[in-house]
């Protein structure tokens, strides 16, 4: 939910600071100090009910470390050992969609993580923290779980696409899915807070549109077009700047409908995923 904290009143209220500029300036200081909260709301779920809900799926835990030594919470739900499906969640989700996930893709085995700060695992979050935390992941799939990067998929929602998209300039798997996330994060906040000048605020721009024509493998990018916290305009820029993508947009969903959960997105992502990775 990156931009649910600005309603249409605070846009107005924005409008009215905007005339006196101290109180603007003010307002701007509360944001620049409100935004890892409202960017990163980290679910409040103990060590132990993740542990529980692995061993109840069958899912065995892995804390791999990134590079800055923060130690990291994932979990390996095992398939047949030959393709891999990668979640990388969204910034209110966690790593639970594992066997969703194993459940609609038989055969492959899927990895899910906690980006640091998240559930289990060390830290604070950040966009140059999870940076770090993608290539750590990458690192214990490829090198401690043994899989090929050609037979290894990424999937990316919401938030969990701007981490990816950073992933994508330094590896190359198969292909890589995306549903619902953004072009960047400063374009949503500058709709979102107009007049205010997001540019010098964020401290996590995610600009992920500046990434995409260098990521040189098959996309699938999939977008709800009743998305009204990022909406189906991102979606749409994103698939246009990718070398190589197809697009699928979906009537009637938003932002907190499990996208996947669709027929025609879901039929359209598991034929992609196991075309990429036959």
């Amino acid at each position: 939910m990156l931009d649910a904290i600005f309603s249409s009143a605070q846009l107005r209220l924005v409008a009215l600071l905007l005339a006196c500029p101290a109180t603007y300036l003010t307002y701007g200081a509360i944001l620049y100090q409100l935004q890892d909260a409202i960017l990163f709301p980290v679910p409040q779920t103990s060590r132990e009910v993740l542990d529980h809900q692995a061993a109840q799926i069958g899912a065995r835990i892995h804390q791999p470390v990134a590079e800055d030594g923060t130690e990291l919470y994932a979990w390996h739900l095992p398939g047949r050992g030959e393709r891999l499906l990668v979640f990388f969640h969204g910034n209110g989700g966690g790593i639970g969609a594992a066997s969703w996930f194993s459940h609609h893709l038989p055969g492959f085995d899927v990895v899910t993580f906690s980006y640091r700060g998240y559930p289990g695992s060390e830290g604070q979050p950040s966009e140059a923290g999870m940076v770090l935390d993608a290539r750590a992941v990458w690192a214990m799939v490829t090198e401690q779980l043994g899989f090929a990067p050609g037979s290894i998929v990424l999937h990316g929602q919401s938030l969990g696409g701007g981490v990816l998209n950073h992933l994508l300039t330094e590896v190359r798997p198969a292909a890589a899915t995306f549903d619902s996330t953004f072009s960047s994060v400063q374009e949503l906040a500058r709709r979102r807070a107009p007049g205010l000048p997001v540019g010098l605020l964020l401290r996590h721009p995610f600009r992920s549109i500046d990434r995409a024509p260098s990521i040189e493998l098959p996309v699938l990018v999939m977008h709800g077009d009743a998305d009204t916290l990022i909406p189906v305009s991102h979606g749409r820029r994103m698939a246009e700047a990718y070398p190589d993508a197809r697009y699928v947009e979906i009537p009637g969903r938003g932002h907190n409908d499990w996208l996947l959960d669709d027929p025609v997105a879901q039929a359209a992502w598991v034929s992609f995923v196991q075309a990429a990775v036959p």
